[in-house]
């Protein structure tokens, strides 16, 4: 079954980032599971083409391309309108009318609104965002699967989501997978998450918020241990994704 098959005449926003097509030190850097790059390139193109019809649009969100290969050809084989967010490696080959003429559209950063949740695409991670304290999101990539550093300290802060392949299957995602929402508007499930307040974690009298989860409520209210800490939940209901913060007040 084909995805037009598949959605009918829905459109969606499908997002991706770091295919690095061309780039042999992408194996040893975060050790993908291909014998070469042309099963590498092969793999993802028909992940693409096998999930995001002709209607639909595809965010990549930077470093389509190692800086001395060439990846016209390979992106004239993915076969519906995709938006590039520029990252550090396409610099060179955006300077070329033939590459950014694969693209409907090309932005460093942009702000998008999907099933009425906004989300800031950006290649680079961002600790804080436009809209971050009004329950925005931020899709971002360029760390790969780095659990050091970066990814660290991303794997922390709520809302963000890393939307590269090496960390999603090497297949492009809708913003609800990414978030963990269900797929389906019938399925109304809550999703808890609370921002715990860790002092003397970045240096002396410096604080930094660590996410945990809960499943349901009555677990989520009992890490609410005192004022600092931060309780949220998101569900998909009637069409869009609606997040909610708990206060004094209860559920707002």
């Amino acid at each position: 079954m084909t995805p037009q098959e598949q959605k009918g005449n829905t459109m969606a926003d499908y997002f991706t980032s770091d295919l690095h097509f061309g780039c042999q030190s992408i194996f040893d850097r975060t050790s993908r599971p291909f014998t070469d790059l042309d099963e590498m390139h092969d793999v993802i193109i028909k992940n693409i083409n096998e999930t995001v019809s002709s209607r639909d649009t595809l965010y990549i969100l930077g470093d389509v391309a190692c800086i001395e290969y060439d990846p016209t050809d390979d992106l004239k084989l993915i076969h519906c309108p995709k938006i590039l967010i520029k990252g550090n490696h396409d610099a060179k080959w955006l300077k070329h009318r033939h590459f950014r003429n694969q693209f409907e559209e090309i932005y460093d950063i942009k702000a998008i609104k999907t099933d009425d949740t906004r989300i800031i695409l950006c290649h680079y991670p961002m600790a804080e965002w436009d809209g971050f304290w009004k329950g925005h999101w931020h899709f971002y990539g360029h760390i790969h699967n780095s659990n050091e550093g970066a990814g660290l300290i991303m794997s922390q802060i709520p809302r963000s989501v890393n939307v590269g392949v090496d960390v999603n299957d090497f297949k492009p995602k809708t913003a609800r997978q990414l978030m963990g929402l269900p797929d389906t508007t019938d399925d109304i499930k809550w999703i808890y998450e609370v921002s715990l307040e860790e002092p003397e974690v970045l240096g002396s009298g410096s604080t930094f918020s660590r996410m945990a989860t809960a499943s349901n409520e009555q677990d989520a209210l009992a890490l609410l241990v005192d004022g600092r800490n931060r309780l949220e939940r998101r569900a998909h209901i009637d069409g869009k994704i609606v997040t909610q913060i708990y206060d004094s007040n209860g559920w707002v």
